[in-house]
């Protein structure tokens, strides 16, 4: 039930940002999944979605400058724009992986949660940080391509990633059992739609896709 009455909480301060209903489709989508965490699990969680929104922050930042120098056909201050913004995001993910993983058995007392608990936590946070670099690529494609006038392939980039997950939690939990291929199918998730977004980047570079 914790996991439906926080999701509905975010959806009462739905933001407009493409990038922001990645994160709440998804919170939609692992909701009733909640409601059969325990305590560490909530934790690592909700902790993991603050690293989110900061990488967030950088494309929902950049996107303003994005749309500007597209409108005023300036493709290399575009091009300059995006640049920075990826390699800023990849370092702010890479730089909050390491903290988080250094300080992953302090988590849980942040919470004020016990020792036993810290300790899973500290087990588990491995596997989530390994998807950091992968959602800071996302979250600046999508940007970058809603800001210039290529939102459709941003919405191919915010729905794919529910897609995915309900496909890897569906398949990879029975095959390979426990509840940690849940963890390992939000990762899995995260890597593919970065994927994806390169070869979309790539195939606009080309002028080859239409969209």
């Amino acid at each position: 039930m914790i996991g439906i009455i926080i999701t509905l909480m975010n959806l009462q301060h739905l933001p407009t940002s493409v990038n922001s209903h990645q994160d709440i489709t998804l919170h939609i989508l692992m909701a009733h999944r909640l409601q059969a965490m325990s305590k560490h699990n909530q934790i690592q969680v909700w902790f993991l979605n603050f690293l989110y929104s900061i990488l967030q922050g950088v494309g929902d930042g950049s996107q303003p400058l994005m749309s500007r120098f597209y409108g005023e056909k300036d493709q290399e201050s575009l091009r300059g724009v995006q640049r920075m913004a990826y390699i800023f995001a990849i370092i702010l993910a890479v730089c909050g992986g390491i903290i988080m993983y250094v300080n992953r058995a302090n988590i849980g007392g942040v919470f004020g949660a016990s020792y036993e608990v810290s300790i899973e936590i500290s087990k588990i946070v491995p596997i989530f940080l390994v998807s950091l670099p992968f959602v800071a690529i996302t979250r600046i494609a999508t940007a970058g391509f809603y800001a210039t006038e290529k939102s459709g392939l941003s919405y191919i980039l915010t729905f794919i990633e529910p897609v995915l997950m309900l496909i890897f939690m569906l398949v990879l939990p029975p095959l390979f059992g426990g509840q940690i291929m849940i963890w390992w199918s939000t990762v899995l998730t995260r890597v593919f739609s970065a994927i994806l977004a390169f070869i979309l980047i790539k195939y606009c570079e080309k002028g080859d896709l239409q969209y």
